[in-house]
């Protein structure tokens, strides 16, 4: 078959700027171009007002500093190529903040913000930004879900999703895309 090229792969802390910086210099040093910028790192700690702050901070640092930092780099390059696609996994307590869960929702909103703006700032330079926003996702992270794990959404929905996105047309462009488990819809949020 085919010959796959294989990804380059960078370990480290995405809350490192300068981790991040210089991972991404090497990548772009071997290949010359980013097409496609996945921000997908996150993590959830439970709370709103009796959440931790150092809690907190450690939230806003992954889920919107950390995605922040990429985007420093890579829209230049994406600029100068006149090309490429952002995505940002949020979620969908970014759309829609669910008791329990303030201080993840406040990086969730910032996170849909930030797409919200770059979409319309890059859109007309040929380059498309979309948020995912799913709701429970089969994952460790959902281990506590009240959702059966077979009624979550798959990793391969998001997949699919990506994969579907990237084929359309260079004149259709979606800025967001909100996925929900039917149960929880149907039962109403949890």
């Amino acid at each position: 078959g085919p010959e796959v090229e294989r990804p380059l792969l960078f370990a480290g802390d995405i809350t490192n700027v300068s981790h991040v910086t210089e991972s991404l210099s090497s990548l772009i040093d071997n290949t010359g171009s980013i097409d496609v910028l996945f921000n997908n790192a996150g993590i959830f700690l439970p709370g709103t007002s009796e959440a931790k702050p150092d809690d907190f901070a450690r939230m806003l640092a992954v889920n919107l500093t950390a995605s922040f930092t990429f985007l420093h780099t890579v829209v230049p390059l994406m600029r100068t190529q006149k090309r490429g696609y952002i995505f940002h996994l949020s979620s969908y307590v970014g759309v829609e903040a669910l008791p329990g869960t303030g201080a993840y929702a406040a990086t969730k909103f910032g996170m849909m913000g930030l797409n919200q703006s770059l979409f319309r700032e890059l859109v007309k330079e040929g380059i498309n930004v979309t948020a995912i926003a799913p709701s429970w996702v089969n994952t460790a992270a959902a281990k506590d879900s009240p959702i059966a794990p077979e009624e979550m959404i798959q990793p391969s929905d998001i997949a699919d999703t990506v994969e579907y996105l990237l084929r359309l047309r260079h004149g259709a462009c979606v800025e967001r895309v909100v996925i929900q488990c039917r149960s929880a819809v149907s039962n109403g949020p949890v």
